[in-house]
């Protein structure tokens, strides 16, 4: 997998985990940035750049949330290694808008995800270490973690520690 392609598909997973912690009952975090009502609004507001700007607060939101969990030194989903942290921020801010639509439209697949995990107890749950999210080989983890998490109906915090 090419670094573009693991920035892409950070960012197509931090658009649905959003989207999911929004959604779920009760929500993770308190926002509603990638709801229909929303995209109207930002759309108002923001025109083309709405899609990034709805990720972004929901994803800073999310961030909030998991940090309240973890310790300053972990990384997580929405706190990533700072290269690919950057990557991902102007990836997202430069996504075009017929892309960001088609991922807006993926926002629940998150929910079919077959997942490894049987049952998960809420909160923190160490998935590896930061050379994990370099190489690629966490998506599949957090991808199982959160679907499992989101079918039970728990909260969890996935997160990597330092190499």
């Amino acid at each position: 997998m090419t670094f573009a392609e693991l920035v892409e598909q950070f960012l197509l997973l931090r658009l649905q985990v959003a989207y999911a912690g929004e959604a779920s009952t009760p929500s993770w975090w308190p926002t509603s940035c990638l709801t229909a009502d929303a995209a109207l609004d930002f759309k108002h507001l923001f025109a083309d750049a709405a899609p990034a700007v709805a990720w972004q607060l929901s994803s800073q939101a999310a961030c909030q949330a998991h940090d309240k969990w973890l310790s300053g030194m972990d990384y997580h989903l929405f706190r990533l290694p700072e290269g690919l942290e950057e990557a991902i921020y102007y990836t997202g801010l430069q996504l075009p808008v017929a892309q960001a639509q088609q991922w807006l439209s993926e926002k629940d697949a998150l929910r079919t995800v077959p997942t490894t995990t049987a049952t998960l107890a809420t909160g923190a749950q160490r998935l590896g270490s930061s050379a994990d999210l370099l190489s690629g080989s966490a998506l599949p983890a957090l991808r199982s973690c959160y679907g499992a998490a989101l079918r039970g109906g728990v909260q969890v915090f996935p997160y990597f520690t330092t190499a």
